[in-house]
């Protein structure tokens, strides 16, 4: 929901928290009405203070103030008693930024009904927002003075203009249309009368009476209408500049044309060029939201996570003798990758290819081909890719091949010495290879 907000909305907005009742991490959706910024902040980062509107139920807020996570003077003010318990209250918070001990933290407080129940501070924002294309502030001052320089811009505020030229041009093509369908009438009164009611009720027969040497043409005439070739034109280049303007074009939507039928790797061309305006707007994204929202999920995990559920997410059963005390501090860096199926198809076939060229050179060693072959799994299969096993087929053929080596450098000694001819080999055909050499020889030749 948050990154179809910041396609279609100048932002998109994520509430991240532990749910400690719950014993898990939560992520909730924040409309952009719910939130609101610092009006005279610079930019995205340049925030002093955040609101935050929501509605929670009466029932959750008496639980909080028996537990004394609310507080009050007097709990009255907040939630009278006779208040039904799935009644919904407003709720406001406030963060203000501060500073203590040399760090920035967030000071939070909670208002119930206008009432002060909580106050926190936070080493961060709970809120991770963020959008897909960057804005420009206005040349006008005047406008510039009410705009919110954190908001982005979105896909209908580009495609706008375009939008009520192609709504005009549909529409008059529906009224060409439906003219064509059922044409208006030109009626000459003093070359004769006609009935109506015939032509308002679609009827197959209409009565005219002409008057003294007039013919049924001098009284009434279908007025005719242009034809919608034009308008058509225009709906297919306004189709064009759509495409444009928002980087998605029909291959992507799998509405291909006869000039489309073309191989699979020309369509990925195809596709891995026209996509650079969507990547550019994931990539604002990725900077603006998902990159702080993947570090604060990685800390909420390293913080409040059991021994037994961080051992199990790390697969690393010393991983809590290693790192000690998780109440200190974490340092770690967080990767977010991204990317379309059509792109990791295109690295797979060049992967492949690769390997072909490698093995008709005799140059396919387990060491070159080994680390190809991982490569491809993980494309395909992603982290779940048995790279372990790769590793010890590779091992594993690497030591028959040495101690196949060794056998016939022996044999070749015992002959030399002998004086004689070198023993013979038995052939293949008497001793088969067995379904794991066969399997090994298949990932050594570029087999998947």
């Amino acid at each position: 929901k948050a990154v179809l907000s910041a396609l279609y909305l100048p932002l998109g907005i994520v509430n991240l928290f532990y749910d400690k009742t719950a014993a898990q991490i939560r992520t909730k959706f924040i409309p952009i009405t719910d939130l609101a910024f610092d009006r005279h902040a610079s930019d995205i980062n340049d925030i002093e203070y955040v609101a935050y509107k929501y509605n929670q139920s009466a029932r959750e807020i008496r639980e909080k103030l028996e537990r004394k996570f609310y507080k009050a003077k007097d709990d009255r003010n907040v939630i009278a008693q006779t208040t039904a318990g799935s009644e919904r209250i407003a709720m406001r918070d406030l963060y203000i930024k501060s500073r203590e001990q040399g760090r920035s933290v967030w000071k939070l407080k909670t208002y119930a009904n206008g009432t002060l129940v909580r106050e926190a501070t936070f080493s961060r924002l709970p809120f991770h927002y963020g959008y897909c294309i960057e804005t420009t502030p206005s040349i006008n001052e005047d406008e510039r003075e009410d705009e919110i320089a954190i908001y982005g811009s979105c896909i209908p505020e580009i495609v706008w203009e375009l939008q009520e030229e192609y709504n005009i041009k549909r529409n008059q093509k529906i009224d060409i249309t439906e003219n064509q369908i059922d044409p208006p009438y030109a009626i000459d009164k003093d070359s004769g009368s006609v009935a109506i009611s015939d032509i308002a009720a679609r009827k197959k027969f209409i009565r005219i009476a002409p008057g003294t040497n007039k013919t049924i043409k001098d009284v009434i005439t279908v007025m005719s209408e242009p034809g919608t070739y034009g308008l058509s034109e225009e709906i297919a280049m306004l189709k064009n500049e759509y495409e444009i303007a928002t980087g998605v074009n029909s291959v992507m939507t799998g509405q291909t044309s006869p000039s489309d039928r073309r191989a699979t790797s020309a369509l990925q061309a195809v596709n891995s060029a026209s996509g650079t305006r969507i990547e550019s707007m994931l990539q604002t994204l990725l900077d603006t939201m998902l990159q702080s929202y993947a570090e604060h999920f990685v800390w909420l995990i390293y913080k409040f996570t059991s021994d037994e559920e961080f051992v199990r997410i790390t697969e690393d059963p010393q991983i809590i003798e290693k790192i000690g005390d998780r109440s200190a501090p974490l340092d770690f860096d967080v990767n977010v990758n991204f990317g379309t199926t059509i792109a990791n198809e295109v690295k797979i076939g060049q992967l492949n290819s690769l390997m072909q060229v490698l093995a008709q050179a005799n140059m396919a060693t387990p060491a070159i081909s080994g680390e190809i072959i991982k490569e491809i799994l993980t494309l395909i299969l992603g982290e779940n890719a048995p790279i372990e096993a790769i590793d010890e087929a590779m091992a594993q053929m690497q030591a028959l091949q040495q101690a196949q080596l060794q056998a016939a450098q022996q044999a070749q000694d015992a002959a030399g010495d002998e004086g004689g001819e070198a023993p013979d080999i038995p052939d293949r055909d008497e001793h088969p290879p067995s379904d794991d050499e066969l399997d090994r020889a298949a990932l050594l030749n570029g087999g998947i």
